[in-house]
């Protein structure tokens, strides 16, 4: 025997397709929110073992990617933080990295550190030419850099930047530019810091003119390839 269909009255009907779209934004926002707040946590908790990390790098001899490399202080970045060796993706994603393009702390030329824009290195722009940063190197010493120069440039200019070799002592911060901003970025932002002897004999107006000089201008080297990623 034939039986006739119930219908679904029209306020249920709109009730129910409210309360999905409901639970399709909230599962959305619960998604978008939960990449961020799991970084943030990895972030903390990398902070809080950077010490043990550090410490750790008294039976390192020949360091690796992703090793204990240097210890970076700067208080006009806000900068207190564990350095790794080799600028991978990965390494990036915890920490600083002294790239291999560059050399190491102990050998004289020039340490290459670099790291994300919204992370680390989300104050770099604090640094004013004369500030100081202080690399502590594994087996403990502390050198000090003075900040000579900074720059804003694109990929390519960063290129055509170290294509000609000149001499510099000294150490370079290299993140992506704008700071703030969506997606990746499209430049990249350079601070320069000049080492500084243990012993400072000459004068510092001599060193202040010493520091604006042409020759003192960090031109290094080639790279074939952009710095790391925004």
């Amino acid at each position: 025997m034939w039986k006739k269909k119930s219908k679904i009255p029209s306020k249920i009907k709109g009730r129910s397709i409210v309360i999905v779209i409901q639970v399709v934004c909230f599962a959305s926002a619960a998604a978008l929110m939960g990449r961020p707040v799991a970084s943030m946590v990895k972030r903390a908790y990398l902070e809080w073992h950077a010490e043990r990390i550090w410490s750790a790098r008294k039976g390192i001899d020949t360091p690796q990617a992703g090793t204990p490399i240097a210890w970076l202080r700067a208080e006009p970045a806000r900068l207190d933080t564990l350095i790794l060796y080799g600028a991978t993706p990965d390494n990036l994603s915890k920490f600083p990295c002294l790239s291999a393009r560059g050399v190491l702390p102990e050998n004289e030329g020039t340490r290459i550190i670099q790291g994300h824009r919204d992370v680390h290195f989300k104050e770099l722009g604090g640094f004013d030419i004369g500030d100081e940063a202080h690399l502590e190197t594994r087996g403990g010493s502390i050198q000090t850099y003075r900040v000579v120069e900074r720059e804003i440039l694109t990929k390519e200019q960063l290129e055509r930047r170290f294509r000609y070799p000149r001499p510099f002592d000294g150490l370079v911060l290299i993140t992506c530019y704008p700071f703030r901003y969506t997606g990746p970025a499209p430049q990249r932002y350079l601070v320069w810091l000049k080492r500084i002897p243990d012993r400072e004999d000459e004068k510092p107006a001599e060193r202040l003119s010493e520091s604006a000089s042409c020759d003192a201008s960090p031109c290094l080297f080639w790279l074939s390839a952009p710095f790391g990623p925004s």
